[in-house]
C-alpha cells in the first residue's frame, strides 16, 4: 500500500511539474497559460480523487464513484473533499471559481488569464498536494533575469473551530438527506424503475442528475453551463425528462447553472 501511495503521489507531482514547465515557458501567451492551468487542475483532481478513495470512513460505493470521472463531477468532488476535511470551505470556493475557467478552456471558449493568476493558483495547489519543491516562476514581461528568490508556498493552516463545525454539520446533513431519500422511496413503492424511465431522444433532452455528495436532484436544460459535462446514470436513479414540468413533478429542481 505504501508503494502504491508513493507511485500515485509521484504521478500527481509529475503532472504538476508539467504545469510548471508550461508556465515557465508561457510568458504572457494565453494558450500556453491555459495548458499550464489544465495541468495544475488535473494534478489537483487526481490528488482529491486518490485521497478520497483511500478514506475508510467513506462507503465503498462512494469511493468507487469518486474514482469514476463519469460519475463524479468537479462540484461533487470538491464538496466531498470539504466534508471529509481534505480542503477547507475557503479552499473549495477558490477551486470552484478556477474550475469555471477550466471548463471554459475545455469547451473552447475565451478565457482571460494572467501569468500572475496562474502562478498564485500553482502555489495554492502545491500546498494542498504537498509539493515540496519551490514554486519559482518569472512573471516579469521584461528581459530582466528571474529573481533567485523562490515564491513562498503558503503553509496549510489548521482547521479553525468554525471550519470543523461546518464540516461536521455538512456530514450530518448528508446523512439526514440520505435518510429522507430512503424514507421517500419506502413510502412510494410505485415509483418508476430505471427500465421504465424515458431514454434520451430528440424530444427528451432534459438531464435529471442526482448529486453524489448531497443526494439533491437537479435537472439541466440544454445550454446551461453544466449540461454537457453531466452524465446520466439510470442505475443511480438518474433519468431524462421531456419537459420541465415533468422534471419538477418527479421531485427534481432546476440546477443553479
Amino acid at each position: 500500500m505504501a508503494t502504491t501511495n508513493m507511485t500515485q503521489t509521484q504521478k500527481i507531482h509529475t503532472k504538476f511539474k508539467l504545469g510548471m514547465t508550461r508556465l515557465e515557458a508561457a510568458k504572457q501567451d494565453q494558450i500556453a497559460l491555459e495548458q499550464a492551468l489544465l495541468s495544475f487542475h488535473g494534478a489537483l483532481e487526481d490528488h482529491l480523487r486518490f485521497v478520497l478513495s483511500q478514506k475508510a470512513i467513506i462507503s465503498a460505493e462512494t469511493r468507487a464513484a469518486v474514482g469514476d470521472r463519469s460519475k463524479t463531477q468537479w462540484r461533487d468532488l470538491a464538496e466531498l473533499a470539504q466534508v471529509y476535511k481534505i480542503i477547507t470551505m475557503d479552499n473549495k470556493y477558490v477551486i470552484l471559481k478556477m474550475n469555471k475557467k477550466r471548463q471554459a478552456i475545455a469547451h473552447g471558449h475565451a478565457c482571460e488569464l494572467s501569468k500572475q493568476e496562474v502562478v498564485r493558483y500553482a502555489e495554492f495547489i502545491a500546498s494542498i498536494i504537498k509539493y515540496q519543491e519551490p514554486v519559482s516562476v518569472n512573471t516579469s514581461t521584461t528581459s530582466h533575469p528571474p529573481s533567485t528568490q523562490p515564491v513562498a508556498i503558503p503553509k496549510s493552516s489548521s482547521l479553525s473551530g468554525y471550519h470543523i463545525a461546518v464540516g461536521i454539520a455538512s456530514a450530518m446533513l448528508v446523512v439526514m438527506l440520505i435518510g429522507v431519500l430512503v424514507l421517500l422511496a419506502q413510502r412510494n413503492p410505485s415509483a418508476a424503475s430505471p427500465s421504465t424511465l424515458p431514454t434520451p431522444s430528440s424530444a427528451c433532452v432534459i438531464k435529471g442528475n442526482i448529486s453524489i455528495s448531497r443526494g439533491i436532484r437537479y435537472y439541466h436544460l440544454p445550454g446551461m453551463e453544466d449540461y454537457e459535462a453531466t452524465i446520466i446514470t439510470p442505475e443511480k436513479g438518474e433519468r431524462w425528462f421531456c419537459t420541465e414540468a415533468e422534471a419538477i413533478a418527479h421531485g427534481w429542481r432546476k440546477a443553479p447553472r
